[in-house]
């Protein structure tokens, strides 16, 4: 269950918690997309696996908007030259 201003907003499946918790303990909030493979316990080489991803942040956005959280997901790239997707609070 996801709190916001101390109600209970919305259920959420194991998949979204993970990612959700990732980010949040993720150096500057950014998870590459390799770690979201990884976090969500995809095989990296299976077939359909960049879907899959698409899939889990779309609805990982779908659930942030639904609520007017102030937190988004925005595609970008690290220090590292890794691509992936930042969680990103915005006031």
């Amino acid at each position: 269950t996801l709190t916001f201003t101390d109600q209970s907003v919305s259920r959420c499946s194991s998949q979204t918690y993970k990612l959700i918790s990732a980010f949040v303990h993720a150096e500057n909030h950014f998870l590459s997309n390799e770690q979201i493979v990884e976090i969500c316990d995809w095989v990296p080489d299976e077939t359909g696996v960049s879907e899959r991803r698409r899939v889990a942040i779309s609805q990982l956005r779908r659930l942030l908007d639904k609520h007017k959280s102030h937190v988004t997901l925005k595609s970008g790239e690290n220090d590292k030259k890794e691509i992936g997707i930042y969680l990103c609070v915005e006031g």
